[in-house]
């Protein structure tokens, strides 16, 4: 039997991942779970690597994989992924920095602090 899927490289673009729901809600769920090691194996080509990419486009912020496969108001509702919206007033740069207060185990507050991100709004 011929394998007509032969991947040359790890897939980088979400657009072009698919059919690969529940491997990447695991690897979310350990991401999300305090002391947990993330662990992938399997055969050569079956797409272990691009597994792993995704998962990086998750965990810097890009969403677009959790709206494909219709995960972000689950991670929305659990309190671990947040929108920032703001008005733009005026065409511009300018510099975004946030900063909060979570609660953690125990009803513990923690800080957080994010990457400095610069916005601009175009006309």
């Amino acid at each position: 039997m011929l394998n007509v899927f032969t991947p040359k490289e790890a897939i980088r673009s979400p657009a072009k991942f698919v059919g690969r729901q529940k491997a990447l809600e695991s690897m979310i769920d350990g991401l999300l779970t305090r002391g947990a090691d993330i662990a992938v194996f399997g055969e050569r080509g079956c797409g272990k690597s691009s597994l792993a990419h995704m998962l990086q486009h998750v965990a810097s912020g890009n969403t677009e994989l959790l709206d494909y496969y219709g995960l972000r108001e689950q991670l929305e509702r659990r309190g671990l992924l947040a929108a920032l919206i703001f008005d733009a007033v005026a065409p511009g740069t300018a510099a975004l920095t946030v900063s909060g207060t979570a609660t953690g185990p125990g009803g513990t507050a923690m800080g957080l602090q994010f990457r400095p991100a610069t916005v601009t709004v175009q006309q």
